[in-house]
């Protein structure tokens, strides 16, 4: 059986009924809402953010930085698209510059 760990509270499903729903099925059930045009304005929301972070000047960059790095690191393994990619490289190439590692 599953771990009671990987289980959430009942949520009533499309035809009004009550279950338990694993992570997977939850996450199953999110991916479903999220149509095409949402993952693009949200793609588009993290570009405008990132790009909007590098055009800081160095002082308000580096004041930042220790909050931004983190989440910014992680969308190098999780994203696929290639703006965002872009903006993490740009952000990291300014980090290379401001630490003096470029």
């Amino acid at each position: 059986g599953q771990s009671s760990i990987l289980k959430h509270k009942p949520v009533v499903n499309k035809k009004g009924s009550k279950k338990d729903l694993t992570l997977e099925e939850d996450a199953e059930a999110v991916q479903e809402r999220f149509s095409v045009n949402d993952i693009e304005h949200w793609t588009s929301t993290v570009v405008s953010v990132l790009n909007m972070y590098y055009g800081l000047s160095d002082e308000m960059f580096r004041l930042l930085l220790p909050a931004i790095y983190p989440s910014t690191v992680e969308l190098c393994v999780n994203v696929t698209d290639n703006r965002v990619r872009s903006a993490v490289k740009g952000i990291l190439e300014k980090v290379g510059r401001l630490k003096n590692l470029v």
